[in-house]
């Protein structure tokens, strides 16, 4: 059916296994010798599927090794979702080299998005070193360009394995020629800093990443970013980097490599600045109500902001520290919250508490009831109701800091709660 997703996984020394996406169902076949295999595995190709992915392993065609240096190379054959009656239009990709574990390269999400970056085209043919799966390296550093006639040679040592794996209708005239399509982007360097996976979002990462530029300073090279596998093309969150050394700010230019393996060296995070595309037109909505922004600020109001997705939190920061706003941010995974605070610079200023009158059915209860709390909150506390039934707790997020100066709330307490049940309060 068009719209469908159809994963299979093919490998040529072992029994083949087919999987059909969202039903996750292996079907074990007949293990097979490689030349009656290529026979059989020709059909699969003959037509084009709507979204449709075949991934498979084969020995390594070529003899020129410069690039694919893996005794078996991986293969994936994409077919767009666009079912229609144009010409059809088959490409190649030689997968970059260090991005063969790449979220882009090795997923089923990636390899959609990255078909969806080339309008028009029919189906497209991957084809990198075969790594071990879930090999995703810590650190990336682009390897120099191909030679030109290096690159040349292999391409043609590809031509009769692409050739293979084209539609029929594309042979009625002769065997075409494979067109090569390359995959560019800015990033030089690359290091994941931290790994999580969150009940809602999945598994995502902290990297940290030098971009390509023309400009002499490598401070605003620097970049931080919050990336997610289930839609690994998209950087979620971006914030500016500075590299600092024993406390201070490096503007010249270093080798990010070497600086990584200082013990001294640290980074800091820029939040003053929006570097992420979509943001700086997000806040410049802001224009629209200015003049009554700007008439509640001279009357003594703090303006709010509600951020439903908080991400890296660099909005967020933005609108604290830069335009005094009081932002309420709402994440679904707490795990992502986690990942904003440790590594964007986040600050959560709740200040707010949870009060609740409790009557526990035993000790058990009050017991489980109390850890609970400490789970969450970083101080509980308790206050005696004098009574056997009842009991009152109290729990915050950040710090309780009881400060003695005189302020108008704190007197309107003291008139109208007696002071007994002030004392009795007690952090558990």
């Amino acid at each position: 059916m068009p719209g469908t997703r159809r994963v299979m996984l093919i490998n040529f020394k072992s029994n083949v296994y087919c999987h059909i996406q969202n039903s996750f169902k292996q079907l074990p076949f007949q293990q097979l010798t490689f030349n009656l295999f290529i026979m059989s595995i020709d059909q699969l190709f003959e037509t084009l599927v709507p979204s449709r992915i075949i991934i498979f392993t084969t020995p390594n065609p070529v003899n020129h090794r410069c690039y694919l240096r893996t005794p078996r190379v991986r293969v994936a054959v994409l077919d767009s979702p666009v079912d229609d009656d144009a010409p059809q239009k088959i490409a190649a990709m030689i997968v970059p080299e260090q991005r063969e574990t790449d979220w882009n390269f090795c997923t089923d999400t990636g390899h959609l998005q990255l078909l969806s970056n080339y309008p028009g085209l029919s189906r497209l043919i991957l084809i990198g070193n075969n790594l071990p799966p879930n090999s995703l390296p810590c650190i990336y550093i682009r390897p120099p360009d191909t030679d030109t006639d290096d690159r040349k040679k292999l391409e043609e040592e590809l031509q009769p394995l692409f050739i293979s794996l084209h539609p029929k209708a594309c042979l009625q005239n002769g065997l075409p020629k494979t067109r090569f399509v390359t995959y560019e982007d800015d990033l030089l360097y690359r290091k994941i800093i931290a790994r999580f996976v969150g009940p809602f979002v999945g598994e995502f990462v902290v990297e940290d990443v030098l971009l390509e530029s023309d400009e002499d300073s490598v401070g605003d090279l620097l970049r931080r970013r919050l990336r997610f596998k289930r839609m690994p093309s998209l950087i979620q969150s971006e914030v500016l980097l500075y590299p600092k050394i024993d406390g201070e700010i490096v503007t010249a230019v270093l080798n990010l490599e070497n600086f990584m393996k200082m013990k001294n060296a640290k980074f800091y995070v820029d939040t003053t600045v929006l570097v992420h595309p979509y943001l700086t037109p997000m806040v410049s909505g802001l224009f629209l109500i200015a003049s009554h922004l700007n008439e509640r600020i001279q009357q003594g109001f703090t303006p709010r902001a509600l951020c439903l997705g908080v991400g890296g939190g660099s909005l967020l920061s933005f609108l604290n520290t830069e335009l005094g706003f009081e932002v309420t941010g709402v994440e679904v995974d707490e795990v992502v919250l986690t990942a904003a605070t440790q590594h964007f610079g986040l600050l959560l200023g709740d200040h707010g508490v949870l009060i609740m009158n409790v009557v526990p059915l035993d000790n058990v209860f009050y017991t489980k009831l109390i850890q609970k709390l400490k789970d969450v909150f970083q101080k509980v506390y308790e206050i005696d109701v004098e009574d056997e039934e009842n009991y009152v707790f109290m729990a915050t997020v950040s710090p309780t800091f009881f400060n003695d100066d005189v302020c108008d709330l704190f007197e309107k307490l003291r008139s109208v709660i007696p002071e007994d049940y002030i004392e009795s309060m007690i952090e558990l």
